[in-house]
């Protein structure tokens, strides 16, 4: 993720859109050549959250995709498990607050 722009860079324009998720809301947001899917869990929903990519039983998740599909970062909530397009990203005993850059 960039936290400061360098230069004079416009910003590209984002294209949000819903997405449908299993006892959850979604969203899917391109920056230019970055997709980020986002998924929170509804208020009484139990199990895991699953869209057409993102599967997970925390509260909160998200990655960060490159144009080639490659998961750039990821972030998940309250969470034991998270996939992306079947490939584990988070598989822990516990419940926790995860985050990493080095999934590639």
């Amino acid at each position: 993720m960039q936290l400061q722009r360098l230069g004079n860079q416009p910003e590209p324009e984002a294209i949000i859109q819903s997405i449908e998720v299993t006892g959850g809301h979604g969203v899917r947001i391109q920056v230019g050549d970055r997709t980020h899917v986002i998924v929170t869990r509804k208020a009484d929903a139990t199990g895991f959250m699953r869209s057409e990519s993102l599967e997970t039983d925390g509260q909160v998740a998200t990655v960060d995709i490159a144009p080639d599909g490659t998961v750039l970062d990821a972030m998940a909530i309250g969470a034991r498990k998270l996939r992306y397009n079947g490939r584990t990203l988070l598989d822990s005993e516990k419940s926790c607050n995860w985050s990493t850059d080095r999934v590639r």
